[in-house]
């Protein structure tokens, strides 16, 4: 299965980090899925989606990728 991966951050919380976003995605994929791309917004989760290049550069990835390409994030709390 492929995948693009999304990241999110708008804090300083070292686990909330794009490096540990990141981590996580790649523990997540290791050995079963490839991550095609990877995206990232440094934004306020409040943020509408029209104002997130990353999410919609993500977005536009899954879009134009292989049929049954998945977006993945981290955490849901993080889209």
């Amino acid at each position: 299965m492929t995948a693009i991966a999304y990241l999110r951050a708008s804090t300083e919380r070292q686990d909330l980090s794009p490096e540990a976003q990141r981590a996580s995605i790649e523990a997540w994929a290791k050995g079963r899925h490839e991550v095609l791309s990877w995206h990232e917004d440094r934004l306020s989760g409040s943020t509408p989606i029209p104002e997130r290049p990353g999410m919609l550069a993500a977005l536009d990835a899954v879009k134009r990728a292989v049929k049954g390409t998945i977006l993945v994030v981290a955490k849901r709390d993080r889209l």
